[in-house]
C-alpha cells in the first residue's frame, strides 16, 4: 500500500478556478485508490478595529481607515476604524476514509481523541455553566447522553453553542457593548442587563415571553448594525435559535396536552 497525489480543481464563488492537490491512499491489493483528503470552502472574517485617525492602515491589505458614520455620530467626534475584507479559501480536508486511515497511526489517533474530547469538554460546561437550580454540580448529576459523539453531531445549528470558544463569547460581549449604545440609546446598565441573560444562554428569562421577545428585538438592532456580524454569525445563529425554541415552548407543550 502507498500514498499518490492528485490535482483537483474547485470552482469558487469569487474565484473561477483552484487547484489542490490530493493525497490518495493506494491499495495494492485491491489496485483502487482511496481519497485521504477532499476540497472544501471556507471563509474567514475579521473583527473591525478602531484606530486613532485616517492615517493608519490595515496592516495586511495596506487599505488606508475609513470614518465609522454610526460610531461617529455616537461619539460626537470622527471614528475610524480599519477591518480586513473577508477571505474565501479552498482547503483540504480528511475524506472519512482518510480519518480511518490517520487512526491507524497512534500520534494522529491520539491528536483526534484529544480533538473529540475539547467538544465533549465543551458539551460538558453547558450542563455545569447556568446560574440557576437546574446547574449540574455533582458527578451523579450529569447527562452522559448528551456527551456522546452521536449527540453532539445530531445538534441542529441552532444548538450547537457547544462549539463556541469562550475566547469567542468574550469576543461578541465587546463587541455588543461597543454597538448597541448608540443602536438602542440605553444605558451602560441595560446594555448589560441584556447582555447578561444572552451570556447565560438565556436559562434565567426562558419561561418569560416578554423578556425573551425584548432580546429577540436587540439582537435583531445587532445583527443589522455591528460591523462584526459575520465574524460572529455562529454566536447570532445558536442565541436566535434559543430564543425561538423558548418562545414555542409553552405552546408546543399545550397542543402536545390537547
Amino acid at each position: 500500500m502507498s500514498e499518490v497525489q492528485t490535482s483537483a480543481t474547485v470552482e469558487t464563488a469569487k474565484k473561477p478556478v483552484v487547484e489542490l492537490q490530493h493525497r490518495h491512499h493506494h491499495d495494492e491489493s485491491t489496485g483502487k485508490d482511496h481519497p485521504l483528503t477532499m476540497s472544501r470552502e471556507m471563509k474567514f472574517s475579521f473583527r473591525t478595529i478602531v484606530v486613532d485617525g485616517p492615517q493608519v492602515k490595515e496592516p495586511v491589505t495596506g487599505a488606508p481607515a475609513t470614518k465609522d458614520d454610526k460610531k461617529s455620530a455616537a461619539a460626537k467626534k470622527d471614528i475610524y476604524v480599519i477591518k480586513r475584507p473577508s477571505l474565501e479559501l479552498v482547503l483540504p480536508v480528511p475524506t472519512p476514509y482518510g480519518i480511518h486511515r490517520a487512526l491507524q497511526d497512534d500520534k494522529c489517533r491520539d491528536w483526534l481523541v484529544n480533538v473529540v474530547a475539547d467538544q465533549i469538554r465543551d458539551a460538558a460546561i453547558w450542563q455545569i455553566a447556568p446560574d440557576e437550580g437546574t446547574a449540574v454540580n455533582s458527578q451523579e448529576a450529569l447527562d452522559y447522553n448528551k456527551l456522546t459523539i452521536e449527540y453532539l453531531a445530531n445538534l441542529p445549528p441552532s444548538e450547537r453553542g457547544v462549539g463556541i470558544r469562550k475566547e469567542k463569547w468574550e469576543l461578541w460581549e465587546a463587541d455588543y457593548k461597543a454597538v448597541m449604545p448608540a443602536v438602542t440609546g440605553k444605558n451602560e446598565k441595560q446594555i448589560q442587563t441584556a447582555l447578561d441573560l444572552f451570556l447565560k444562554r438565556l436559562q434565567p428569562c426562558r419561561g418569560n415571553k416578554k423578556v425573551l421577545a425584548a432580546l429577540k428585538e436587540q439582537l435583531s438592532l445587532w445583527i443589522a448594525n455591528s460591523q462584526n456580524a459575520e465574524e460572529f454569525g455562529d454566536i447570532a445563529l445558536y442565541l436566535d435559535g434559543k430564543l425561538d425554541a423558548f418562545m414555542s415552548a409553552d405552546e408546543e407543550a399545550l397542543l402536545a396536552n390537547l
